[in-house]
């Protein structure tokens, strides 16, 4: 697949499957991984739900919830 192919491309998390983002995270990093909220075809607080039951340490987390999706659109700390 692309993903593996090109590290530009980047996987949104909302309406995904929580293994499925295990899956990505486990084999190619947090970094490559944006939160989405879904909405409004999915409820926000799930998605933020299913990020909290991933087995993610707190700086991969926080790259996933923010830090990569500021560095994609080059937005100043």
């Amino acid at each position: 697949p692309a993903l593996t192919q090109a590290a530009n491309i980047f996987v949104e998390t909302s309406c995904q499957v929580g293994g499925v983002l295990q899956g990505v995270v486990d084999e190619l990093g947090a970094g490559r991984a944006i939160f989405g909220s879904g909405y409004p075809r999915s409820d926000p607080m799930v998605e933020i739900g299913k990020m909290s039951r991933l087995r993610l340490s707190d700086e991969d987390r926080a790259k996933i919830m923010f830090t990569n999706a500021r560095a994609l659109w080059r937005l100043e700390e």
